[in-house]
């Protein structure tokens, strides 16, 4: 049997595939959802031109559910909706507002500091301002606020001098972050796990 999209995605996070899309974007949706009511109902974020793209179990046909997605639905940023892989998965689209444009750009370019104080404070208001406390681990806070305590770990970490290092977190791999449909991202991991194997 193939693998489901929410067994593809629980495999690359087994395998160590760091994503970022999720933590980044979600809080960027106002649409008065918590980030917890989202539950076991969402499966994956993404990106993609201008957009943030939520991809949500939709087997589910519970009165929790039906809330987060009619809460999302009436949300402005919301654009449009497609079911696919028979149903059992539904797709939202939201437009990334202009005010946040630049935000996404950076976000790709891994310049998590550069963000907009907007955005920053938008971040911090969810995931709070704690910096992690283990070597090289970094926190919401250490992402967006590099301090040279946490960029001198990151350094030590990758064998190199702390003038080389502006972020703590590292360049967001697009081929992860972007949507696919369910073949693109089983041949993705298939990929990945061969290379893995040869190395």
């Amino acid at each position: 049997m193939e693998l489901n999209r929410k067994d593809v995605i629980k495999e690359f996070n087994e395998i160590g595939v760091k994503k970022r899309a999720k933590i980044i974007f979600l809080p960027m949706i106002d649409a008065n959802v918590n980030l917890f009511e989202y539950g076991d109902y969402l499966i994956d974020v993404n990106i993609g031109d201008n957009k943030i793209i939520l991809v949500f179990d939709n087997t589910y046909d519970c009165d929790a559910y039906k809330s987060v997605v009619y809460k999302l639905i009436n949300c402005y940023m919301y654009l449009d909706s497609e079911y696919i892989d028979d149903g059992s998965e539904m797709v939202m689209y939201f437009e990334i507002p202009k005010e946040y444009l630049e935000d996404f750009k950076k976000f790709k370019d891994g310049n998590y500091s550069g963000f907009s104080n907007k955005f920053k404070d938008r971040l911090i208001l969810n995931y709070g301002k704690a910096s992690a406390k283990a070597f090289n681990e970094y926190s919401m806070f250490d992402g967006l606020y590099p301090t040279e305590k946490k960029r001198g770990e990151r350094a030590e970490y990758c064998g190199v001098n702390i003038s080389m290092i502006k972020e703590v977190w590292s360049k967001p791999d697009l081929l992860y972050e972007e949507f696919h449909n369910i073949q693109k991202l089983r041949e993705i991991l298939v990929s990945l796990k061969e290379k893995m194997s040869n190395v």
